[in-house]
């Protein structure tokens, strides 16, 4: 199980229970996120966040083994 957040200086954090104890926080940096990130899961085990940015934009980072990113998407989220 992984849970993400927006913390309140506006990097994203993540913690994961493995079955038998919890782990993390882990801050992934990234910010500022002025959204909470929304978060998919893929079945080869990538894991996707997205989150909008303080530019009005879309960012994504992504989890398969590290995670690498993050990426602008560019556009503009109302």
């Amino acid at each position: 199980m992984h849970v993400f957040w927006k913390d309140l200086d506006l990097n994203l954090f993540h913690q994961w229970f493995n079955g038998t104890a919890w782990s993390g926080p882990e801050n992934l940096g990234s910010g500022p996120a002025v959204e909470p990130p929304t978060v998919t899961a893929q079945s080869n085990g990538i894991v996707d966040v997205f989150w909008k940015g303080a530019n009005g934009g879309l960012w994504h980072k992504w989890f398969s083994g590290p995670w690498f990113g993050p990426e602008g998407l560019g556009g503009s989220i109302t």
